[in-house]
């Protein structure tokens, strides 16, 4: 997510010849997404979505805040300071995510489905779905911090929590809450980040001193959180299984990670 390049966006109404961003209409949706694969995108600035439309962002780094007041957004591969939706909805959910990274998700009164997630800082949303999702934090339902109220429905699973409760029954409003936690599949072990700075390289990703119950605590077998998808503990296995195939018996090979190799190259002289 470290990317070279600030493209500062105030506003999505037209998006001026050249910009790294494409944006694609078609009837009600509108989508965004880099123009260039290889080329990470940094928005700057606030991006305030106003119109009813079916808003999907793809693979860009929103470095400001994300607000939503009017449609619906959906967000894949994104790493995202802040978002902030202000839509009353527990029906259908306002804010959907695939692989990607929060520092802060804010939706008080909206429902939240989340899958393959990490969330650095605080997760309030008023209904709350998510699965191999990392949370550092509780989710809870209000933005005041003295209220220690669960969202009042949802489901989590394959999920890492900072505990696990005795039972899985939280509170919202003084009566019991309907959020279930599948306590067989969730985890309280601590993570272990590359970095756990928003913005910095290597933010987000577990390090191999993570527990198994990260690395491999996924339903399929991967890690838990936003780089599930990029299969990186998989990738690491496969190459220990691969490397003992051809060592004496024994000799245990060990991956060494050298975190300098996701800097960006020196720039010629």
């Amino acid at each position: 997510w470290a990317a070279q390049l600030a493209a500062p966006v105030q506003a999505l109404a037209a998006l001026p010849a050249g910009h790294p961003v494409a944006l694609v209409l078609e009837g009600d949706a509108v989508t965004l997404r880099r123009r260039e694969p290889a080329q990470p995108v940094r928005l700057t600035g606030t991006v305030h979505l106003t119109r009813p439309r079916r808003w999907r962002f793809e693979d860009l780094w929103l470095d400001g805040e994300l607000k939503l007041s009017a449609g619906r957004v959906a967000l894949e591969r994104c790493a995202l300071r802040r978002v902030h939706s202000h839509l009353i909805d527990v029906a259908d959910p306002v804010l959907q995510a695939r692989s990607c990274l929060f520092l802060d998700l804010l939706a008080p009164r909206g429902r939240v489905e989340l899958e393959y997630c990490t969330l650095l800082g605080r997760c309030v949303a008023e209904a709350l779905w998510a699965s191999e999702a990392i949370f550092l934090q509780f989710p809870r339902k209000d933005l005041s911090a003295a209220d220690p109220d669960v969202p009042e429905a949802g489901c989590l699973r394959y999920a890492r929590l900072p505990a696990l409760p005795d039972l899985p029954l939280w509170m919202a409003d003084g009566v019991v809450s309907s959020l279930r936690v599948a306590l067989p599949t969730c985890t309280a072990a601590a993570p272990v980040f590359v970095s756990d700075t928003f913005g910095q390289s290597g933010c987000g990703v577990l390090h191999p001193a993570s527990a198994a119950a990260l690395r491999h605590g996924a339903e399929d077998g991967g890690e838990l959180g936003a780089y599930h998808e990029a299969k990186h503990t998989l990738r690491e296995q496969a190459v220990l299984d691969k490397l003992a195939d051809y060592l004496p018996l024994g000799v245990t090979p060990v991956l060494a990670p050298d975190h300098t190799l996701t800097c960006a190259p020196p720039a010629p002289r």
